[in-house]
């Protein structure tokens, strides 16, 4: 879906948003010249009204009477004004989609309305015959009218809809305006329609007229003042009294560039009009008298600056700093400058600065009359792709350039009249520049316009394709694996199909492809994915690195996704060998702060993590650190990648038994993911996932049971039953249901699980074994001794093969077989707990302190077994362990290192944030798993 507004607003540096937003509909109150001279009694009434009773109020007029800059000042002195532009239908739903959100919709309830507004229903409703931009509106307004309510303070909120012109659109506003609760908005419409009621605004006063005139003028004196005042009269009923029209020509009369004296600008305008006020819009003959007044060769330039600028977003800000690079002037860059720069003094422009960076605005008024003038100018597709050429080509910071381009990328891809392949490329660039800031519903918005505007293109066309995989990428960044598997094995398919003689470029394009297309079958997560990934990625790094040398940045790219592949297989310790090779060469080539770089870095802890041992949650530890500090500076704090990193440090706080410290990080990252990501994305399910585990080992079973089943509910409907991440959440409820003492249903959770996992991942995967061993547990619950010991015995064999003889997982299973050995004694198995307990707690002694609760579980469960054994021996032994000085040598290292919480009591009723993340029905939801076991 594409629209004429813009789609991103700088909530904070590293905050771009695709509305509905809560700041999408905030009112335009930058770079609009204020141009309210006489009009004080409309602005005060506006605001005296905001507090009565009324529902609706119109403000009609032609176009530059100052209706929306009237609108603008009284805006000013109101609370909680919202903003919808109603150029076309999707600027109004977009309008009120982001009004509904302050309202207080989620952004799921107002989904419907954007899909409608893009054309996407189903088909059988598209056989219904519905009218697409009709019924989009009518949704977006019966949403707004569900979640209308007045403001926390009881003030009713203002809502202008701007704009609407169309004489069926303005009936449609205010019929559907007047049917809002009274005591939720005012409603304030401007349109050009001039039988739609409410108070007319028309030219100003002659005295108004003059005043706006001359106030334009700088350094008049009282007596210059008092010497134009007939003259400046006379000019102003020229211009038929209309404000954007008296401030472009007291502008340029104050211009040192364009040297009007008010005598020379009315005699001008006489010669076009005559005696009388033109029929036809002034401001068109403001720009032709202002061009002509610049003169020479640097009119025909600043015509094509307005030109330029009046093809891109109207009322949207542009960098100067790109103005060069867009217009691709053969003229030179020195007299586009001098263009430019003549054109400041000319009130056709308002320059600025947005974010640090200088700006221009075309007021769109002025725009309709620069394209009204006609002339060819700079194709706006064109100027986009070499301006984001040029931006991308760039070192250094540029969010806020990249961030001011979006929504002119957005206007023109929505343009009927474009250079279709100038505006892909320019789309491209800002989507994977979009996506690489972690800004992934702006991207995702551009994506689909682009996909859009590329549909008229033949299906092999490469500009078609890439507009396909861009959208692919988006939808992979956002979690939505099958919507993304489908754009790029589309893409994948076609570029393996393409016939004849391959040249450079096209086998490039095919390996991004089948590279992209392993990177995501690996994210689905479906049945033998993992498998068909690593067969495409093994491929791709071959031809990669033949065509493009083995330390080409993407044969880097796609070694460092196979080692991803790796460890998803189960093995850890092959990933982490690739990840050190390819770390290696990403800081050569790329260097050592490059993201690409940090992304290797993070990967590489993951993985030493993941392979256990003595020291790998220390080193893992110290090496998130050190990325989160490169990636706050690099990235900025509320970068998901940034967030992902400070969440692994979180886990590892947690596998330290940090409960508490864990809990605090995972719900700082947890209510910025849900800000940026939302509540469906991978990040932040990973987040309320973990944030569960810890309240459940905290024994808070209620809010981690509810967190676990809303992760669950999220997983099955997004990533199916199977996922590996689906299937870890089952574990986790599985776990729950044990810790509760519901034996029977974990048990069938647990059987059914291990059985998917066999299917899905292999039986020797570390994600089995974990879901065996703990089958085990629950059977030995049970006093189903030679069930659990078979199990144990069974996975504690896998697992010193494929993990190591120190992995936490292998001392997991070897300590609770040793539990196990203890309650069921005969046949040496008490000798043999009392050996497998002391040879897991020596190792866990070379990793955790001695007040770690697995240490001091492990040393309790030891003590029982040597007191039930009973020799003097044992039961000395056992008294040393009481006071474990024996272990001062292993502690040594790590004494005094970690200190471990208090437990701070049971949870509060009230958590917000978890609030806005749970469902309100989420106590309500029963999975399969239990269902399954009730029909039985």
């Amino acid at each position: 879906m594409h629209a004429n507004v813009p789609i991103v607003s700088a909530a904070d540096v590293d905050v771009l948003r695709v509305p509905p937003s809560a700041d999408g509909c905030r009112p335009p109150f930058a770079r609009l010249p204020e141009v309210v001279a006489g009009r004080g009694p409309e602005i005060d009434s506006l605001i005296e009204l905001a507090d009565s009773d009324r529902r609706v109020h119109v403000l009609a007029g032609p176009a530059g009477v100052g209706k929306t800059t009237v609108a603008l000042a009284a805006a000013r002195g109101l609370p909680d004004v919202m903003w919808a532009p109603a150029r076309n239908t999707v600027s109004l739903v977009e309008g009120l989609a982001a009004a509904a959100l302050k309202f207080g919709a989620g952004e799921a309830v107002v989904s419907r309305a954007r899909e409608m507004c893009g054309g996407r229903l189903e088909p059988e409703e598209d056989a219904a015959g519905l009218d697409w931009e009709q019924d989009a509106r009518r949704f977006a307004w019966a949403m707004l009218r569900l979640f209308a309510a007045p403001a926390p303070d009881g003030r009713r909120r203002v809502l202008v809809i701007d704009g609407a012109d169309d004489p069926d659109l303005c009936a449609e506003v205010l019929e559907e305006a007047a049917r809002l609760p009274s005591g939720a908005a005012f409603v304030v419409v401007t349109t050009r329609h001039e039988g739609a009621g409410g108070v007319r605004l028309g030219p100003i006063s002659p005295e108004d007229s003059a005043a706006l005139l001359l106030s334009r003028v700088p350094d008049l004196d009282d007596d210059r003042r008092d010497a134009a005042g007939s003259v400046a009269a006379d000019l102003a009923g020229l211009l038929g009294g209309l404000p954007l029209a008296l401030h472009v020509a007291g502008s340029q009369h104050g211009s040192t560039v364009v040297r009007h004296t008010l005598d020379e600008y009315a005699s001008e305008l006489r010669e076009i009009t005559g005696a009388a006020p033109p029929p036809g819009p002034v401001v068109r003959l403001a720009v032709r008298l202002a061009l002509k007044a610049i003169g020479g060769e640097e009119s025909a330039a600043a015509g094509d600056v307005l030109r330029l600028l009046a093809a891109l977003a109207p009322s949207q800000p542009f960098p100067l700093d790109l103005l060069d690079a867009a217009s691709g002037s053969a003229a030179g860059p020195a007299l586009l400058r001098r263009a430019w720069r003549n054109l400041r003094g000319t009130g056709l422009l308002e320059f600025g600065v947005d974010d640090g960076a200088h700006v221009v605005t075309l007021h769109p008024l002025v725009a309709e009359a620069v394209l009204g003038e006609g002339g060819d100018g700079p194709d706006a597709a064109t100027a986009l792709d070499l301006a984001t050429q040029a931006l991308a080509g760039r070192e250094g910071p540029s969010l806020t350039l990249w961030r001011l381009l979006v929504p002119h990328v957005d206007h023109v891809l929505a343009a009927e009249r474009t250079e279709i392949g100038a505006v892909l490329h320019a789309a491209g660039r800002t989507v994977r520049h979009l996506l690489a800031r972690g800004m992934y519903r702006a991207a995702s918005a551009i994506a689909e316009a682009a996909v859009t505007r590329s549909s008229s293109l033949a299906p092999d066309d490469p500009d078609r394709l890439a507009a396909r995989l861009d959208r692919g990428l988006a939808f992979q960044a956002r979690g939505l694996y099958t919507d993304a598997c489908r754009d790029i094995r589309h893409v994948a398919v076609r570029e393996r199909r393409r016939r004849g003689a391959a040249d450079r470029l096209t086998l490039e394009r095919r390996l991004t492809a089948e590279h992209h297309l392993g990177a995501v079958l690996h994210d689905q997560g479906a049945r033998g994915g993992l498998a068909r990934s690593e067969r495409i990625l093994v491929a791709v790094l071959a031809f990669r690195s033949l065509l493009l040398g083995p330390d080409h940045p993407d044969a880097l790219a796609t070694r460092h996704r196979l080692a991803l592949v790796v460890q998803a297989a189960g093995n850890a310790r092959a990933a982490f060998g690739h990840l050190v090779e390819v770390l290696d060469a990403r800081e050569q080539v790329l260097g050592l702060r490059h993201p690409d770089t940090l992304t290797t870095m993070h990967s590489k802890a993951y993985a030493r993590q993941a392979m256990g041992g003595p020291d790998s949650l220390r080193v893992a530890g110290e090496e998130f650190a050190e990325v989160l500090r490169h990636r706050r500076r690099v990235l900025g704090d509320n970068h998901p990648n940034t967030l992902v990193t400070e969440h692994n440090l979180a886990w590892v706080e947690q596998a330290k038994g940090r409960y508490v410290a864990a809990e605090t990080m995972f719900r700082s990252v947890l209510a910025v993911q849900l800000r940026r990501c939302g509540p469906d994305h991978p990040h932040t399910l990973a987040t309320a996932a973990n944030l569960a585990w810890d309240l459940l080992q905290r024994k808070q079973f209620d809010t981690a049971r509810r967190l676990f089943k809303q992760v669950l509910r999220i997983r099955r409907n997004r990533l199916g039953p199977n996922h590996p991440d689906t299937q870890t959440t089952r574990g986790n409820i599985g776990w729950l249901t044990y810790e509760q003492g519901n034996l029977a249903e974990a048990t069938h959770r647990f059987e059914r699980l291990v059985d998917d996992r066999v299917d899905f991942l292999g039986a020797e995967h570390p994600r089995t074994l974990t879901t065996r061993h703990n089958l085990a547990l629950s059977l030995r619950s049970q006093r189903r001794y030679e069930e659990a010991l078979t199990q144990f015995e069974q996975v504690l064999a896998v697992q010193e093969q494929v993990l190591i003889a120190d992995h936490e997982s292998t001392l997991s299973t070897r300590y609770n077989l040793a539990v196990t050995l203890r309650l069921h004694p005969g046949n040496g198995n008490l000798s043999r707990s009392i050996d497998l307990l002391s040879e897991v707690l020596d190792k866990q002694l070379t990793v955790f302190s001695a007040r770690h609760p697995t240490v001091v579980q492990t040393r309790e469960e030891l003590i029982a077994a040597l007191r039930q054994r009973g020799t003097a021996a044992d039961l000395d032994r056992a008294s040393d362990e009481r006071t474990p000085s024996r272990a001062a040598g292993a502690l040594s290292r790590h004494r005094g290192d970690h200190e471990y919480d208090d437990d701070p009591g049971p949870a509060t009723d009230e958590d917000p944030l978890l609030e806005a993340f749970l469902d309100p029905d989420i106590d309500a939801y029963v999975d399969d798993d239990i269902r399954d076991l009730t029909a039985r």
